[in-house]
């Protein structure tokens, strides 16, 4: 019984955009103000933390928002902030321990989040 080979030749197309889809304007301005916002947010949020257990969830989603959009090389307190607090092995796991948190620690935090820009 003799088999036969079948070259198969591979086609790609290259699709174009739905056009039916509209594109979003995007500006700077906007996408800053929601940065801001977004920053502003996480601040809060640690500042109206009073669980312990709380801080290292708020820290890695503060971690997230810095290496997502980059604030870290915005400026020299960015970059303190983000060593100091965001570099921690917990917050980089994502773990959320309650240990480690001293009533100075947590004042301490509160001082260098209040220095943080977007």
């Amino acid at each position: 019984m003799a088999y036969r080979i079948i070259p198969l030749e591979i086609v790609l197309k290259e699709h174009a955009p739905y056009p039916h889809v509209p594109k979003r304007k995007h500006s700077n301005v906007d996408d800053r103000n929601e940065i801001r916002v977004l920053v502003e947010q996480h601040k809060r949020t640690i500042r109206e933390t009073h669980l312990a257990s709380n801080y290292f969830p708020e820290l890695t989603r503060f971690r997230k928002t810095f290496l997502r959009y980059d604030l870290a090389d915005k400026n020299a307190k960015n970059r303190a902030f983000f060593d100091k607090w965001l570099t921690h092995p917990v917050v980089e796991a994502g773990w959320s321990p309650a240990g480690g948190w001293t009533l100075e620690r947590i004042s301490e935090l509160h001082a260098d989040v209040e220095n943080v820009k977007a």
